[in-house]
């Protein structure tokens, strides 16, 4: 019920968002036998995606489109709720949100594998819901 520092909010969403991502690509290196070898990539993409993810939600519910999110805009703001845009303008949130997706995603290099996770990653950054 009460505002967040920036660096609250961080740890918030490292701890939500970012830990379940992060615990989903993890797992995904424990099913194979090289595993192992990509944990901490794993770790830093599901870190990175999840804030990015946060960001990006912060940002629609103040300039998405009500029936595609499913939820009223401004939602956040009506319950006092601290985001990113009490920190950042729309322009720096996009830029952040843009800088956490490349680190998610630089790591991984050029495999197969790589590509899908890099898919995922650009089309939460460009997602309207």
């Amino acid at each position: 019920k009460r505002k967040l520092s920036r660096e609250e909010l961080y740890h918030v969403h490292a701890l939500k968002t970012g830990a379940l991502i992060q615990a989903a690509a993890s797992l995904g290196c424990c099913t194979t036998e090289r595993g192992m070898e990509y944990m901490e990539k794993a770790k830093n993409y599901g870190l990175n995606l999840g804030l990015a993810f946060q960001v990006v939600d912060d940002m629609l519910d103040v300039v998405g489109d009500e029936a595609v999110l499913g939820k009223p805009i401004g939602s956040d703001a009506d319950k006092n709720k601290t985001t990113y845009l009490d920190f950042m303008t729309l322009d720096e949130c996009a830029s952040y949100a843009r800088r956490l997706t490349a680190d998610a995603v630089a790591p991984l290099g050029d495999g197969e594998y790589a590509s899908v996770l890099k898919e995922l990653a650009l089309y939460l950054l460009d997602r309207r819901s």
